[in-house]
């Protein structure tokens, strides 16, 4: 029965966009200040963001291996 019927291919009404996996750098573009004072430093600044402290979360558990 199966092989009589006539399968349809699955179509996706909507897309997945997918995000950048580089989030430890970001190119940032330099001010209007930082231009009118060198034009010999480059136009894009690299910004690295700040670790987060990890918070704790009391439904996590884990065995110290000692």
């Amino acid at each position: 029965m199966a092989e009589t019927e006539e399968t349809k291919p699955a179509t996706c009404t909507f897309l997945f966009k997918k995000s950048s996996k580089k989030f430890s750098a970001r190119k940032r573009k330099a001010s209007d200040s930082d231009k009118d004072r060198s034009s010999d430093e480059e136009k894009n600044a690299v910004v690295k963001r700040e670790k987060k402290p990890s918070s704790h979360n009391p439904m996590i558990q884990r065995v110290s291996l000692v």
